[in-house]
């Protein structure tokens, strides 16, 4: 696993090469930019690629530590040139590195992160775009230990409270409201009705009112036969859901979220019946990511990928924003059910009565 990649090398070093220069040799504050953004870019893919629980764990201590370095170099930016026409991006580039390298086993930096966050947020030269984008992860970085760990962990309650303090802070802004869909779009079906259903009545804008209609649309999917093909990663088509009898627990998942999956799994494995039967559907990566999490699977079943045959056509219809995600299909063969793996019990104790 390549730990710095070549962009990463050209950035520090014109970053370096940049300080050790005397302040009165020219310097090209474009170029310096540009390091400083392709700095900022390695840190938010370097966990993209992770294909072992232990290979994660390395990724996200090295997606902070790079996370902290464009961080400083954004600040180093804004000190050096602080009439720069990007210096009020390097601002917000740098409040948002510095939330995305906070670590748990660093409060220190945390403490100067949310500092950062707070003073971009309440300043009003700063867009309102560029404010809640900020603050959003902000508060997801201060309300991660109940969101699984993870600033990005789907539990809809939780991220429900956040938007409710962002619409006291921004008002009934756009931002705000289309934040409230992408939560629907995750959520468990009662939560994401009822969510729609406020965006239908709210003063939102166009685009949040036609997500939420496109979640309560969803519903009909509910008690219509589950007639999938779905393509197995050995190549095979199978209609593995039109089995009757027997309860199908559908899991959409994505490399990147991987790392979700098992502990989800492990909780929900005692409510599922015996002669059920678990299909795992990969959202995007490789062949061998796909395998790697075949052979650590608490649950065995069926794998397959997005990218084979008509399985992304579920993934359409869902209208999926959030991964992971469940589906459940009871002994009727029709879809009993969706939600985020945290309602997984909930929806396989429905479908087996």
């Amino acid at each position: 696993m390549k730990i710095i990649i070549p962009c990463l090398i050209a950035a520090m070093a014109s970053l370096e090469v940049s300080a050790a220069q005397p302040a009165n040799v020219d310097r090209d504050p474009d170029r310096e930019w540009a390091a400083v953004l392709a700095l900022a870019a390695t840190s938010r893919s370097s966990s993209g690629s992770q294909r072992t629980p232990a290979q994660a764990a390395l990724a996200r201590v090295q997606s902070a530590d790079s996370a902290r370095q464009a961080a400083d170099a954004a600040r180093s930016f804004i000190e050096q040139y602080p009439n720069h026409l990007n210096v009020r991006d390097a601002r917000k580039l740098e409040a948002l590195a510095a939330l995305q390298g906070v670590s748990a086993a660093n409060s220190q930096y945390e403490a100067k992160a949310a500092v950062l966050a707070r003073d971009f947020r309440a300043d009003p030269r700063n867009s309102l775009t560029d404010r809640f984008e900020v603050a959003l992860l902000a508060e997801r970085v201060a309300a991660r230990s109940r969101l699984g760990g993870s600033p990005y962990g789907n539990f809809p309650a939780e991220l429900e409270v956040i938007a409710n303090r962002l619409r006291v802070e921004f008002g009934d802004a756009a931002p705000v409201f289309n934040f409230y869909a992408s939560i629907a779009r995750g959520a468990d079906m009662a939560t994401a009705r009822r969510i729609a259903e406020n965006l239908i009545r709210w003063p939102a804008g166009r685009e949040a009112k036609a997500e939420a209609q496109s979640i309560l649309n969803r519903d009909s999917l509910l008690n219509k036969s589950a007639d999938w093909s779905l393509t197995a990663v050995d190549g095979k088509t199978t209609k593995p859901l039109r089995t009757e009898n027997r309860v199908t627990l559908i899991v959409i998942w994505s490399p990147s979220a991987a790392g979700l999956v098992l502990p989800a799994l492990s909780s929900a494995k005692r409510y599922l019946p015996s002669d059920a039967q678990v299909i795992y559907l990969a959202y995007g990566g490789t062949a061998e990511q796909v395998e790697m999490q075949r052979r650590s699977a608490v649950v065995p079943g069926v794998f397959c990928r997005s990218s084979d045959g008509a399985n992304a056509a579920l993934l359409q219809s869902l209208h999926l924003n959030q991964l992971p995600f469940a589906v459940v299909v009871d002994r009727r063969g029709t879809m009993a059910g969706f939600g985020p793996l945290s309602a997984v019990p909930a929806l396989l104790q429905a479908a087996n009565r």
